[in-house]
Parts: C-alpha cells; structure tokens; sequence
C-alpha cells in the first residue's frame, strides 16, 4: 500500500485546495485533478495487487493444488472475510465451480470470456461480469492454479463494483461535488461515484467539467476525475 499511501497526503490537500480554490484559474485547478486521478488510480491497483499477491500465494499451497474444495474452503473463507466485498471461488477445467457462500455453484463459468485465458496459464484482472452465483456487478480476477505443469483448476474471486467504488470515494475524502469514474476499454463504466452507472455504456455518463484522466497500466481502465458545477 506504499504507492498509496504517496497519493492520500496529496490529494487531500488538494481538496482543501479546492474547497478555497474561487480564484483559482482553470490551469491550476487541472493540476489538481491530475493529482487527484493519479491517487484514485493508484489506491485502487494498490487494493487489486495486493488481492493478486495473496491468491498467487494460495495457489502455491498443498490444499488449492489438491483440487479438492473440501480441502481448501477454510482458507478462501478467512481470504474472502479478511478482505474488501468479494466473493471467493475455485474452478475445475470443465467450468463447474465452488463459492465459499454456497459450495458447489450450480451454474458453469466455461463460457466467460476469462475462462480459456486462465485455463491456458494466464493471470486475469479486471474483467467485468454480473456475477453468476451473486448477482452483482463485479470484476474478475483469476489466477491459473498448476499443479506439476498441469493446470488443474483456478482461484479467482469477484469484486463488487459498487463497493469497491464507494470504498475508493471515502479512500479519497471525495466531496459531493467531485465526480471519479472509471471506464474500460469496450466502454463499460467500472467504478463511478454515481454507482447506479456501473455497467452501463460509458455515454451514459454526465461528463463534468475540468476532467482529467489516467489510464491504469494493471487494470487497462480509464480513470476520470472532475468537478460538478
């Protein structure tokens, strides 16, 4: 959380800034934005990497190399409490899986788009789903889980888009009239302060004015922040 860490005194300033900013010039206020977006964009990878780490981790151990859900249910249900609104799962090579809410799932993840990605070895972040087994708006992550060269299976887990939003917005101290969201590349809005946007087409989206925005490296989202006049 230290690349974090960096962003929260600055942006916290800056909104002290803002808030006595009525002779400011549309330059500075920009300056402000850009240090504020660059805080969102790090908070929220901070938050993803670090959901990275433990389940590359978890995929090392004996109990998710098994492949066996029994084995591994108290691990990913102290991961899934310890950490921010998810949901933990494991899932088989033929697309069946297990949540820690509800055991064996009853519907079937073969026909996600990650689905063949992950099978193939690759680490997926970021991909946008309604959830299956919750309902939510949410965004993927999976880890391949190999065992002896074969992957046998993989770990993800689903975040909750409207929580994470909210979760970022208080990271940030965000004010009513300070607008954060963030877009994909196929123009689905993933996070908005506005969480009744999520998931829809971003030209649903009221763009504010003195926007500025970032793109995360990690995530391939466009993070926009700007302020509502």
């Amino acid at each position: 959380m230290k690349k974090a860490s960096l962003f929260m005194g600055s942006f916290l300033a800056l909104l002290l800034l803002v808030v006595g900013c009525g002779g400011c010039d549309e330059s500075e206020v920009r300056i402000d934005a850009e240090v504020g977006v660059s805080a969102a964009v790090a908070l929220t990878e901070a938050r993803v990497e670090g959901l990275v780490s433990m389940m590359e981790v978890m995929a090392l151990t004996d109990e998710v190399q098994s492949a066996e859900w029994d084995n591994m249910v108290d691990m990913l249900t102290e991961f899934e409490e310890s950490s921010i609104p998810l949901v933990a799962w494991f899932a088989l090579p033929n697309g069946s899986y297990y949540t820690v809410d509800i055991g064996l799932a009853s519907g079937n993840l073969s026909d996600r788009a990650y689905f063949p990605k992950v099978m193939a070895g690759e680490v997926v972040i970021g991909e946008l789903v309604v959830s299956k087994s919750t309902g939510q708006k949410s965004m993927v992550i999976t880890v391949p889980v190999d065992d002896e060269g074969e992957v046998v299976g993989a770990l993800g887990v689903s975040v909750f888009l409207e929580e994470l939003s909210a979760l970022v917005a208080a990271d940030l101290g965000l004010s009513g009239e300070i607008v954060l969201y963030a877009v994909n590349d196929e123009g689905t809005v993933a996070l908005h302060t506005d969480t009744a946007l999520i998931m829809e087409d971003s030209l649903a989206i009221e763009v504010p004015d003195m926007v500025f925005s970032q793109v995360s490296s990690l995530l391939g989202w466009t993070f926009t922040l700007g302020f509502m006049e």
